[in-house]
């Protein structure tokens, strides 16, 4: 079987890509011909109380864990925030753990955030290298550790995303992912038809 796309995107400028994954997310899961199963997070930033943002991991199953907060204190930072490591954890191996059944993964992003965890570096480590998952990830420009390491993992296609180029890239993004399912669709199809045949 060939190995399913691993596409990791970046942008040099301070784009939001949330939306953007969150938009191809969308049109993939609403192809209910394929049904394609994606699991993953998208990482939001809100408006808090009394003005101070807030950083939210958003599970694709459809629950938002408050991971940061913005303002002054002890505890680890990244950043203008505050976050809490537990909750950073949990939510983020819940969100990208393995799953049976699950076609897709989202990874929003890869980023010195998400590699406070470790367990979190490795699990996404894990379906970046995985041949039968299809991965949708962001990596932010600049980092240490497995955020350098992400963008030199073989098989990768990294696609560098802005203001002038998102309708293209998104549509590359579709047909190459979508291509992938139906190839995938079709040889499973062929197999079953083969042993049939045999018995």
């Amino acid at each position: 079987m060939k190995s399913m796309p691993k596409v990791l995107l970046t942008s040099s400028t301070d784009m939001d890509l949330g939306p953007f994954v969150q938009g191809i997310v969308n049109k993939i899961s609403g192809l209910q011909a394929l049904n394609i199963k994606a699991a993953g997070f998208i990482k939001l930033e809100k408006p808090g109380k009394k003005g101070k943002s807030e950083i939210f991991i958003h599970n694709l199953t459809g629950e938002d864990t408050q991971v940061g907060v913005q303002g002054k204190g002890r505890g680890k930072r990244i950043g203008k925030f505050i976050i809490d490591t537990d909750a950073l954890e949990t939510s983020l191996i819940d969100a990208i753990g393995f799953k049976q059944g699950v076609d897709m993964y989202v990874i929003h992003e890869i980023g010195p955030l998400e590699t406070m965890s470790k367990n979190f570096s490795t699990a996404a480590k894990m379906l970046l290298k995985k041949d039968d998952l299809a991965v949708l990830a962001t990596v932010s420009k600049q980092g240490r550790g497995f955020v350098r390491e992400a963008k030199r993992l073989p098989g990768i296609n990294a696609i560098e995303v802005n203001e002038e180029n998102q309708e293209a890239t998104e549509e590359k993004i579709l047909k190459e992912l979508l291509a992938a399912f139906v190839a995938r669709a079709k040889e499973a199809e062929d197999k079953e038809k083969e042993e049939k045949e045999q018995q």
